[in-house]
């Protein structure tokens, strides 16, 4: 077994996760300048002055998996953060890519935010990049994984909201159990990158209140 993560507040692993929440630590902080997009004057609204942010979400190493930087910048970087933690995992729990190849490894992702594809293409001028399409289309993120990391199963992303993570490794799992595929990957991502969706959200009353 393997595992990798990067939660807020510079926790990159489930023993710092544990040590974060035994120690009460709050990971929400204020939101940077340079981190919501305007969207209608949206980051004034006091629903999005508050998160907590996963650390260096921005930063990739395209070289590493042999894509192009005009490719990775057209990228989500939640599939961006998704093959360096699957590599990551892997990497974990002692497997090369070499000994992946003849076998078959399922790939589960569940994935719900789609801010990038509507922020990158709503700004864009003039024409696409076929990248444009590949790099913001969750199908592509589970795909991408399977093909990079030479995994040979089943893959597919799962958008069940907030369960999203919980479904993909139970399905994950299942698959495993009923000799589906000899092992599997399971991973899930979620980058806020938009401010609209929840200014939307608060003014319906479906955030939680300050306590």
């Amino acid at each position: 077994n393997g595992s990798a993560a990067s939660w807020p507040a510079f926790a990159s692993t489930h023993s710092k996760l544990a040590r974060l929440t035994e120690s009460s630590y709050n990971a929400v902080g204020e939101v940077p300048a340079c981190r919501w997009v305007p969207v209608d004057d949206g980051t004034s609204h006091p629903a999005v002055r508050y998160f907590a942010f996963v650390p260096n979400a921005q930063l990739f190493d395209e070289q590493m998996f042999a894509i192009s930087p005009t490719e990775a910048m057209w990228m989500d970087p939640q599939q961006r953060m998704l093959l360096e933690k699957g590599y990551a995992a892997l990497h974990d729990a002692q497997h090369a890519r070499s000994s992946l190849l003849a076998h078959s490894v399922a790939v589960t992702v569940g994935i719900q935010a789609n801010d990038f594809g509507s922020m990158k293409i709503g700004s864009a001028k003039g024409a696409l990049p076929v990248y444009a399409v590949s790099g913001s289309t969750f199908s592509v993120s589970a795909g991408r994984l399977s093909y990079v990391l030479g995994l040979q199963g089943a893959c597919y992303n799962t958008d069940t909201a907030c369960s999203s993570a919980l479904v993909a490794a139970h399905s994950a799992m299942t698959m495993v159990r009923h000799s589906e595929c000899e092992s599997a990957l399971s991973l899930a991502v979620n980058l806020m990158l938009l401010p609209a969706g929840h200014v939307l959200l608060a003014g319906a009353g479906m955030l939680s209140a300050d306590g």
